[in-house]
């Protein structure tokens, strides 16, 4: 946490250029599409498997997964009652529902890598495993059930294939059982994950646009 604002900097200022490059019309919303399924697929497993194998990992982290669990059921139910007072169509009130409920942590992650680390890192990856699980079976099937694909399953298999989550396994494997990472591969993971924070931070900027529409709601869902 030492001089955390000159770590938090560099951050802002990446956001602020990937804006720039696309008021520039040097990159459009197509190229931070890329950006970030490159971070899903390749570099951010390569970030979670060294945190995890690196990292010293307690037994009292093990409720983390649940957190999730408390936080977006009692929020559905309070969304639920506010939506049924609103004047709203189906679609509206399952954005609502769903604005509410979900937890988009991945644009956190740059902040929590430059202000803890890989330990920090680590003891992320645990809670979004029970985050991203709700996600794609209860959120989803909210989705699905205002939306106008209502014949959809809920994704689970789609979960257990989520590459974050495998490089979160492998790390956990390679943790418990004391493995040692040859040098060669270490020094791979660290050059293939370290795009991770850039990369998400010039989506972000790419991506900004400011529209306001139904900002009441938008507050109401805040």
């Amino acid at each position: 946490m030492d001089n955390f604002p000159g770590k938090i900097l560099p951050i802002i200022l990446i956001f602020i250029l990937g804006h720039l490059l696309r008021r520039l019309k040097l990159f459009d919303k197509n190229t931070a599409d890329l950006f970030l399924k490159t971070v899903f697929y390749v570099t951010l497993p390569a970030l979670i498997i060294n945190a995890i194998s690196r990292t010293e990992i307690d037994a009292e982290y093990i409720y983390l997964p649940f957190l999730p669990i408390a936080v977006v059921f009692p929020t559905y139910f309070i969304s639920r009652a506010i939506s049924s007072r609103l004047t709203m169509n189906r679609i509206q009130t399952g954005t609502f529902l769903i604005g509410s409920m979900i937890m988009n942590t991945g644009f956190c992650l740059p902040f929590l890598i430059a202000g803890f680390g890989y330990k920090g890192l680590a003891i992320y990856t645990i809670f979004d495993f029970g985050n991203s699980f709700l996600i794609l079976t209860f959120i989803y099937y909210i989705a699905v059930r205002y939306g106008s694909n209502s014949d959809s399953g809920i994704k689970l298999k789609k979960f257990l294939l989520l590459p974050p989550l495998w490089g979160m396994l492998i790390g956990f494997i390679l943790n418990f059982s004391n493995a040692q990472i040859p040098l060669i591969l270490t020094n791979f993971l660290d050059t293939v994950g370290s795009p991770t924070i850039f990369l998400i931070m010039l989506s972000l900027g790419i991506y900004f646009e400011i529209k306001a529409n139904n900002l009441s709601r938008i507050f109401l869902v805040i």
